[in-house]
This record gives C-alpha cells, sequence and structure tokens, in this order.
C-alpha cells in the first residue's frame, strides 16, 4: 500500500501497489484488504522515505494486521534499482 502524495502513486508507484490516504488508513484498511489483498500474508506499506509508513504499519499491527513497512520507503526502493529487502 503506497501512502505517498496520491499524484507521486500516479506518476509512478511499485507494481502491484495500491494507493491510501495514509490519515485515513484506519477507516479504510479493511476495504482494501478484502478488495486487493485476501490471499497475501502480508501487509506491506510504503511511503517516501519509511517514516510514515512505520507509523502506520504500528499502528495497524497493534489492532492485530500482519504489517510491515518497507525500510527506507519508496526513495530506497529506487536507488536499490527496484528491489524488495
Amino acid at each position: 500500500i503506497d501512502l505517498r502524495d496520491k499524484e507521486d502513486f500516479e506518476q509512478e508507484h511499485i507494481p502491484g501497489a495500491v494507493w491510501a490516504d495514509w490519515e485515513k488508513l484506519d477507516n479504510t484498511i479493511g476495504h482494501i484488504i478484502m478488495t486487493y489483498n485476501r490471499a497475501a500474508e502480508w501487509i506491506i506499506l510504503y511511503c517516501d522515505r519509511g517514516n510514515i509508513s512505520l507509523l502506520a504499519a504500528r499502528d495497524l499491527a497493534r489492532q492485530g494486521y500482519p504489517v510491515i513497512s518497507l525500510n527506507g520507503g519508496y526513495r530506497r526502493w529506487k536507488a536499490n534499482n527496484n528491489i524488495y529487502n
């Protein structure tokens, strides 16, 4: 789940990602999971540098969701030649 600005998501994003407004994630996560993430074991969140997604992941984990934040965010993923780590 891409938590960056929607304009950034529309310009480019990690393949398979869906956009969500991080400020409304608590209210939309159930819909996102039912629509896009039914078979996945983990919810992967990312933002630009990894700070917002880490906070969001902690919040969702407290609610019982299996969630991780992409270390370093989109910028690090892009700098690593689009490799997950």
